[in-house]
């Protein structure tokens, strides 16, 4: 009986469970939306598939190579990131705007707030699967998205780039050789502290030989005074 009792009770919970996490999901998923719609993704264009080469931008001509967008953010510009795709689903990015930023951030690191290529654990670049419509057909393809550096990415074991390993590398090189230097400068302190006590024992020798001699002669006048008396 209170089974029976309690099981409406149990199904009203459980609805309003599913109910909420419902209303969750679509909240969710409209936030993702609203976020989606407040960017918008524009091509660059291709240097080597361009009608107008003349006419774009020369910035391009020097950065770009292959599939690179930018995201700008509506609502804060600030916040707009590039998005750079491969060729198909068996390559990579390879654009010189995406080689030009992964080579600086590799050579001289980054700090918080940098816009930065995502990097793993092993300081490769992040990879994502991603879709694209070229001419109505659709293709897979992998993406790499920047974004701007937490602290976190400030805490990872490539935020300091080669430069920062080098320097590091010639500070320890610096407290090495400050290190010998304190090192010769007290052997020769030794030294000179050594060859000081040298001194010192070679005039205490000195002072003995001279004393020995002294009480040698008094003995000897000793006895010459005793034999004149005798």
């Amino acid at each position: 009986m209170k089974t029976m009792k309690l099981l409406p009770l149990k199904i009203a919970v459980t609805s309003a469970m599913i109910i909420g996490l419902g209303a969750a999901s679509t909240a969710n998923a409209q936030q993702q939306q609203q976020q989606q719609k407040t960017k918008t993704e524009v091509f660059l264009p291709n240097l080597f598939d361009n009608d107008y080469y003349d006419l774009t931008d020369p910035l391009y001509h020097s950065m770009i190579l292959g599939d690179t967008a930018t995201l700008f953010d509506q609502q804060d510009n600030s916040k707009s990131q590039l998005k750079f795709y491969s060729n198909d689903k068996d390559s990579v990015p390879d654009s010189l705007l995406f080689s030009k930023l992964l080579h600086e951030q590799q050579l001289n690191g980054f700090k918080e707030g940098d816009t930065i290529i995502p990097l793993d654990e092993n300081g490769k670049p992040v990879y994502q699967l991603d879709e694209r419509v070229e001419n109505g057909v659709k293709k897979q393809v992998y993406s790499v998205t920047t974004k701007i550096a937490t602290e976190d990415d400030v805490n990872s074991a490539y935020s300091r780039g080669i430069q920062g390993d080098i320097d590091d590398l010639y500070d320890f090189n610096r407290e090495v050789s400050d290190y010998l230097k304190e090192t010769h400068d007290y052997n020769e302190r030794q030294t000179e502290a050594i060859d000081a006590l040298n001194k010192a024992s070679s005039a205490n020798t000195d002072r003995i030989d001279t004393a020995e001699e002294r009480i040698d002669k008094n003995e000897y006048d000793i006895k010459a005074l005793e034999s004149n008396v005798g």
